[in-house]
C-alpha cells in the first residue's frame, strides 16, 4: 500500500518497527485503536486508518466484529537472504538444500542457490560476501570461505576433519561405520573387505570400520582395506580381484558409499561372483533404488535434516545464540535393510 504522511505515516512506520522487532507475537492481539489513539495521541480515526494499512500490508488481519485484530507476522520478510553452495545433480546435496529451505522459510529468511562448477567455485567464492547474503551453507567438499566476514556452517566437508575451527554439520559417518561392521559380526560375517574412497586415516568412514574391526578381533584390519581411486568400472573390477585374491573366503564388503557399492555389485555380476549373495554387501547414503535393486544394506543419513540443522545453526550464527566455540552437529544415521547382511 502507498506510504502514508503525517500522523498517519509516523504511525505506520513506528508499529510496523516494532512488528518486525518481535514486540508483538503472532497470533496475539493487536492492541484496540483506543489503545493506539491514547499511546500515540492521535485521533482514533488516524489509528484506524494505520490499522488498516498494516492489515493490507499482511502484517495484521482483522476479525470478526468485537472480536479484535490480531498479528498475522511478527517479523519483517525476508529478515533475510541465506546462500547454499553445492551441485544439485546428486540427491544428497538436493535434499540438504531441501532441508535448508524448509527451515530457513519457517525463520523468516530466504534461500538463493550457488551451483558452481569445478572450474568457477574460486570465482564463486570471492563474489559471495558482496551477494547480499547474510550467511552459508556449504555442501561441497573442500571449498573453504573465510574471507568477507560471513558466517558458514559447512555440511558433509572433510575439511571438518582437518579445521577444528570451522561450524560443521554432518552425518555420524564414525558410528555408521561401526554400526554396519558390528551387524555384519554379529550375522557371523568376519572374514571383511573394506572399500573407501579415500584411504586416509582421518576418514570418519575409515576409522569407524577400522576402530569395530580391531573391537570385533579381526585380524590386521589395515590388510583389508582397499582404496577407490578413480571410481571407474575398470579400476572397481581390479579391486575385487584383489580382494577375492588376498582374503580367500571372503564374505563382506563394506563401501563407504552406495556408488562405490553398485560400482563392486556391478564389477561383480561382470565377473561371475556372487555379490551381493554368497558374499554380503553394504553402501551408505541409502540413495534411491540402488540397495534395494543390488539388495545390499546401506545407511539413511537424512540430508534434509542435516540441511534443517545446518541453516538452524547458520540463523544461531546470525542472531548471536552461538557461543564462542566452533558448533559441530553429527545426525545418527538408520539402518536400511541389514537383513541382507543374514547368512542363507
Amino acid at each position: 500500500m502507498e506510504e502514508q504522511s503525517g500522523k498517519t505515516g509516523m504511525l505506520v512506520r513506528t508499529l510496523r518497527e516494532e512488528l518486525a522487532e518481535g514486540r508483538y507475537p503472532e497470533g496475539s492481539r493487536f492492541p484496540s485503536e483506543y489503545d493506539l489513539a491514547e499511546r500515540f495521541g492521535v485521533h482514533k480515526s488516524t489509528a484506524n486508518k494505520a490499522v488498516s494499512i498494516l492489515a493490507a500490508d499482511g502484517w495484521l488481519v482483522r476479525g470478526a466484529r468485537g472480536s479484535g485484530t490480531r498479528v498475522l507476522r511478527s517479523r519483517r520478510f525476508p529478515r533475510g537472504i541465506l546462500g547454499f553452495v553445492g551441485s544439485l545433480n546428486h540427491p544428497y546435496p538436493t535434499a540438504v538444500l531441501r532441508g535448508m529451505q524448509k527451515m530457513a522459510l519457517a525463520s523468516g529468511y530466504l534461500t538463493t542457490v550457488f551451483a558452481p562448477s569445478q572450474e568457477e567455485e574460486s570465482n564463486c567464492l570471492e563474489l559471495l560476501p558482496g551477494a547480499g547474503i547474510a550467511g552459508v551453507v556449504i555442501c561441497r567438499s573442500g571449498l573453504l570461505l573465510r574471507n568477507g566476514g560471513l558466517p558458514v556452517v559447512h555440511v558433509d566437508s572433510d575439511l571438518l576433519l582437518d579445521h577444528t575451527d570451522l561450524h560443521g554439520v554432518d552425518s555420524d559417518k564414525y558410528g555408521g561405520a561401526r554400526m554396519i561392521l558390528a551387524e555384519a559380526c554379529r550375522c557371523g560375517r568376519r572374514n571383511i573387505a573394506v572399500y573407501v574412497r579415500k584411504h586416509r586415516y582421518t576418514s570418519s568412514w575409515l576409522s569407524g570400520f577400522l576402530d569395530e574391526m580391531t573391537e570385533q578381533g579381526i585380524a590386521d584390519p589395515l590388510s583389508r582395506v582397499f582404496t577407490a581411486v578413480e571410481c571407474t568400472d575398470c579400476e572397481t573390477r581390479r579391486n575385487l580381484r584383489r580382494m577375492i585374491d588376498r582374503l580367500p573366503g571372503l564374505d563382506m564388503i563394506v563401501c563407504d558409499s552406495d556408488e562405490r557399492a553398485e560400482l563392486i555389485a556391478e564389477a561383480a555380476a561382470a565377473e561371475k561372483i556372487d555379490c551381493p549373495g554368497r558374499i554380503a554387501l553394504s553402501g551408505a547414503g541409502n540413495l534411491p533404488g540402488i540397495g534395494k535393486r543390488w539388495k545390499f544394506s546401506t545407511l539413511e543419513q537424512h540430508p534434509a535434516q542435516i540441511g534443517s540443522t545446518a541453516c538452524a545453526v547458520l540463523i544461531d550464527l546470525l542472531e548471536g545464540r552461538v557461543p564462542e566455540t566452533p558448533v559441530r552437529e553429527y545426525i545418527p544415521p538408520s539402518p536400511v535393510d541389514f537383513f541382507y547382511m543374514r547368512r542363507a
